[in-house]
């Protein structure tokens, strides 16, 4: 549970149980009027196309070929090499 105490100016600090201070956050983002409308005219000025086929998934049904993936995924420019054990 949160615990809080006055600072050196007078202002509030709340803490978790563990004395580290809880940070304020900035106000939420203003919300457009109408966000669905904003959404698609900011996806149409950056050229994204969204159409009745967009969520439509790519994936057959097919089992996944799992070596396949991990081989993908060790193999990779920049990927964390295996720890021995």
């Amino acid at each position: 549970m949160p615990c809080g105490a006055p600072d050196r100016l007078g202002m509030l600090v709340l803490t978790d149980p563990r004395g580290r201070e809880l940070r304020s956050v900035p106000p939420a983002a203003k919300v457009a009027d109408d966000p669905v409308a904003a959404l698609a005219e900011r996806a149409e000025s950056a050229g994204v196309v969204i159409d009745e086929q967009t969520n439509m998934p790519k994936w057959d049904g097919e089992a996944p070929d799992y070596e396949a993936c991990i081989d993908a995924v060790r193999t990779r420019p920049g990927a964390p090499r295996a720890r021995e054990v």
